[in-house]
């Protein structure tokens, strides 16, 4: 990054670096994932200091060609977003995902586009569940993960509404040789698969049946090495606070 020009960005995780400074990493529409040193940014008088805000849209401009690059400005643009509860850990959840799966310096513009939409969305009071759904559809497609969850990996036909599926990552859909509650598998009917399919979220069986399905899916693109965000969630004493992970 060479040249000098503000960048489309948001805030996805940060973290102390050295005793004044902070090591940033923004989701950005031109760049996707990068990492930016904000020297000086804890001192009470740095102006970076005033526009570091989680889920606001930002513009920021940095230098260097290494992996790790220096912040030389950031800027408010747009309003500053108040998002808290349920919506604000659900949007830790999928900052982490996006830190974690993400390739560095690699854009996805959909992904940056359907990001921006979520925050508005939460912002708003949405759903939770039914955006969130849709974001991870839409997350796992950009990713090389595309659901094909209507046709059995194994025949290449049609899944029937009333047989029970298993889904690996490599093959796709196959039948379940016997429905196991003790399968790291998330075992689901033809019927139900094919409504995720067609992202009938407003179905709560449905929601129900993607958040476990995508949960078997990123847990293994994790190496099922455990989220942050999902160890705070087990610490909230409030039981809904979990629902939509």
């Amino acid at each position: 990054m060479s040249r000098s020009h503000l960048i489309n960005a948001f805030i996805i995780h940060r973290r102390d670096f050295r005793d004044t400074s902070l090591i940033i990493d923004f989701f950005t529409e031109e760049y996707g994932v990068i990492s930016a040193v904000a020297k000086g940014a804890k001192r009470p008088k740095s102006q970076l200091k005033t526009s570091l805000h989680y889920f606001s849209p930002l513009l920021i401009d940095c230098y260097g060609k290494n992996e790790l690059l220096g912040l030389k400005s950031i800027e408010n643009n747009g309003p500053i977003q108040t998002i808290s509860g349920k919506h604000l850990l659900t949007l830790l959840y999928v900052n982490e995902l996006l830190n974690r799966l993400l390739h560095k310096h690699e854009p996805h513009p959909a992904i940056f586009s359907a990001y921006k939409n979520l925050v508005l969305a939460f912002a708003s009071n949405c759903d939770i569940e039914i955006s969130l759904r849709n974001f991870e559809m839409l997350l796992l497609q950009e990713l090389g993960y595309g659901l094909s969850l209507d046709i059995d990996g194994t025949t290449g036909i049609e899944v029937c509404d009333s047989e029970y599926y298993h889904f690996h990552l490599e093959d796709g859909l196959k039948p379940c040789v016997q429905v196991s509650s003790s399968s790291q598998l998330v075992s689901l009917n033809g019927a139900v698969l094919k409504k995720i399919q067609q992202r009938v979220f407003e179905d709560k069986e449905v929601r129900a049946a993607a958040k476990f399905l995508f949960r078997q899916i990123f847990n293994e693109l994790l190496q099922f090495k455990p989220l942050n965000s999902r160890q705070l969630f087990n610490y909230m004493k409030t039981e809904d606070l979990t629902d939509a992970k």
